[in-house]
């Protein structure tokens, strides 16, 4: 596992004011799953970004590798504008895809790690891990994304 990608080395696009840049990394496990289940841990991520985009009516400048034929750990790249009036939502919707890693491959309906980058440069890597509480996610997202869509007004 230790030559697999994390989400900290990913270099994301500097966004432009009102957008935020996103990373969503898949969860991984110390054998490399087969390549279906590979392939069904890359729909799952992709569906959880779209049901964030559909649900809230984000627009979507650059959807990044999301929807790949090829399954990666990754999905990034990705820059989506964030409208002020639903940041909790947004804040709450992120934060609900940090999930505990599942001993079964088809049990892991989160992420690991989502990365996020605001205009001015400034990026926030938020990783599942013991004692994350939802709560504390929620906060950190929701302040990050209140500084996105004042940047640059």
């Amino acid at each position: 596992m230790a030559g697999l990608p994390k989400v900290e080395n990913v270099q994301l696009p500097t966004p432009h004011a009102g957008q935020i840049a996103l990373a969503v990394q898949r969860h991984m496990f110390p054998m490399e799953p087969s390549l279906p289940d590979r392939r069904w841990l890359h729909e799952q991520r992709s569906k959880l970004i779209h049901d964030l985009v559909d649900d809230f009516s984000l627009e979507v400048q650059d959807w990044g590798n999301t929807d790949s034929d090829t399954p990666a750990e990754i999905a990034e790249g990705i820059l989506i504008s964030i409208a002020a009036t639903a940041l909790v939502d947004i804040a709450k919707r992120i934060a609900s895809w940090i999930k505990e890693r599942k001993k079964k491959v088809r049990e892991s309906n989160g992420v690991l790690a989502v990365k996020l980058k605001r205009p001015d440069g400034v990026e926030l890597t938020i990783r599942a891990g013991a004692g994350t509480r939802q709560s504390d996610v929620v906060a950190m997202v929701r302040s990050f994304l209140e500084e996105a869509t004042t940047v640059g007004d």
